[in-house]
């Protein structure tokens, strides 16, 4: 007769140390055998485990970001520029005083004197006579502003040195001071002005005529006018100091004059260049 424990063996197999089996059911009368436990994973299989599920969490923590900004085109968009901030617009406006210096260049020239002798002519090549000096003036106006264009009227008046010719032999001319009055228009390039005058001047000039051929010396104190105009630029150094260059003619035209000795006439002009400084109130 065959043995049944053996049998049973070889149906199963044979059994290792540390084999169990769960749920096999042997014949009539005997226990089931216990299925083997899953392995246990070893220390090295445990820390690879952990190393991976860190990296997957930082991987996730990265690309999260950028997967809602492309989402949401506006996250994507950048920020609105700053404005820029506007140039700061100079106040030209407003009633100002100064002082100005410079010099002055004047021309005369004699003509249709009768009788024509040289007591009623300049000594210069074809009757003319040039002088020059210095001046010395003071200065007042006004000015409107709309934008960047500027107008206004401004008074002016000036003494003049060394501008004096005198002849023993032909005409003198003497002339003591110019004064004006002006209209600007100019455009403002923030805190510098550039601008164009025009207006009239007054001249007073005095000529003297010498004494020849038994007629006693004469003298003709004459005010002479004439349009004025020139151009100037004008720099604003604080909210109220301004510092100006200018230059100007004013023709005088031509005049006749009488004198003890005969007539002449005299055509005369005066070019001026001079620098001021202006107060604002």
């Amino acid at each position: 007769m065959s043995d049944p424990a053996r049998s049973d063996m070889a149906a199963t197999g044979p059994t290792r140390p540390g084999d169990r089996r769960v749920g096999v059911r042997h014949r009539s009368g005997e226990a089931p055998a216990m299925a083997p436990a899953p392995p246990v994973p070893t220390n090295r299989e445990t820390m690879m485990n952990r190393i991976t599920g860190l990296a997957l969490t930082a991987a996730a923590l990265v690309l999260l970001p950028g997967a809602a900004g492309a989402a949401d085109p506006l996250a994507r968009r950048p920020a609105p520029a700053a404005a820029p901030i506007p140039a700061r617009v100079m106040d030209w406006s407003g009633g100002y005083i100064g002082v100005h210096g410079g010099g002055d260049a004047n021309g005369f020239k004699s003509s249709g004197a009768s009788p024509n002798i040289n007591a009623l002519n300049f000594s210069g090549k074809r009757n003319t006579r040039s002088m020059g000096g210095g001046r010395l003036g003071v200065q007042a106006g006004y000015n409107f502003q709309a934008g960047s264009l500027v107008y206004g009227v401004e008074a002016e008046s000036a003494l003049l040195l060394g501008s004096r010719k005198k002849s023993s032999t032909h005409l003198g001319v003497e002339q003591h001071s110019r004064h004006a009055l002006k209209a600007r228009l100019g455009y403002s390039f923030g805190s510098t002005l550039v601008y164009g005058v025009a207006g009239i001047g007054i001249a007073p000039v005095r000529y003297t005529s010498p004494a020849t051929g038994g007629f006693a010396s004469s003298r003709k104190n004459e005010t002479r006018a004439g349009p004025l105009l020139g151009f100037g630029v004008e720099q604003m150094l604080t909210d109220r100091i301004s510092l100006k260059g200018e230059v100007d003619y004013l023709a005088l035209g031509k005049q006749k004059m009488n004198f003890a000795a005969g007539r002449t006439h005299v055509t005369a002009g005066d070019l001026s260049a001079k620098i001021g400084v202006n107060y604002r109130f």
